[in-house]
């Protein structure tokens, strides 16, 4: 596989998709119990139904889509996390011109319309990058009733009000991907630079988030680590929940029983 280098497409990581049969409880245990800020609230679209939370860098949606939209291939099925969101750098018709310069394959530009008030709109663009991972949904998310930088200061703001909620949680600091062959690693390390000082198997996903490419026998976003200020305190405050899962050197869990089997790291 090609993999020469070619102008960058992404800002950043913008959002992770968790699906889930009953996204209630986890959206409740991250926003209430940890205390985390709300990015939006859980709405029931009809196909699907989504709420989302912050880590402050990156928000985390908690979703569980039709059986229709899984046969479709709209949303991956399965639970766990299925879907990476990445913010455009450019505009996405500028986004499309760049990826067929470099012959990346994707899909169509897809929006998401609503009507609200009697009225219809767009509310967001999605653009895939095909094949990128079997099984999972690696795409550019567009907004285009907000701006996104603008929300995610705003969201960066309501995590330091919280004082980053019961963990002292200051960002999303890795996304680990498991590949089963190379030619999924090639194609991640062909869409996101190197990480500074990581080597190949480390990316740069932007805004002090890693993604962290290891060879497994399956292709899954496998787990995300937490940064918090305290590791310490943050332990506590998981004993106090009763959500404290395994403690490693330099890295504890939350419980998985608890957030329906997501592995969620927490590390200084």
């Amino acid at each position: 596989m090609d993999l020469t280098p070619f102008p960058p497409t992404i800002q950043q990581v913008d959002h992770l998709m968790v699906q889930l049969p009953e996204p209630e409880q986890v959206y409740q245990l991250f926003s209430e119990d940890l205390g985390l800020p709300v990015a939006w609230a859980i709405v029931d679209y009809g196909p699907f139904k989504s709420g989302g939370v912050s880590f402050g860098n990156v928000n985390m949606e908690v979703l569980n889509s039709s059986e229709e939209m899984r046969k479709e291939g709209m949303i991956p099925g399965g639970t766990g996390i299925v879907g990476i969101a990445f913010q455009p750098s450019e505009p996405l018709e500028s986004t499309v011109n760049v990826l067929d310069a470099a012959k990346v394959p994707h899909g169509p530009i897809l929006p998401f319309n609503v009507v609200q008030n009697g009225t219809p709109m767009t509310l967001w663009n999605n653009l895939e990058l095909s094949g990128m991972m079997p099984g999972s949904l690696i795409f550019y998310c567009e907004y285009t009733f907000r701006n996104q930088g603008d929300f995610r200061k705003h969201m960066e703001q309501m995590l330091a009000t919280a004082n980053g909620g019961a963990l002292g949680v200051t960002g999303l600091k890795k996304i680990t991907v498991e590949y089963a062959d190379l030619a999924v690693l090639e194609k991640w390390q062909r869409v996101l630079p190197e990480a500074a000082g990581g080597g190949p198997g480390q990316r740069n996903g932007g805004n002090g988030v890693t993604v962290r490419l290891v060879q497994s026998g399956r292709n899954a976003v496998s787990s995300i680590t937490l940064q918090v200020k305290s590791l310490e305190l943050a332990k506590t405050a998981l004993i106090e929940k009763g959500l404290l899962g395994t403690v490693s050197e330099g890295r504890i869990s939350i419980n998985l029983g608890a957030i329906a089997g997501l592995q969620v790291y927490v590390t200084e």
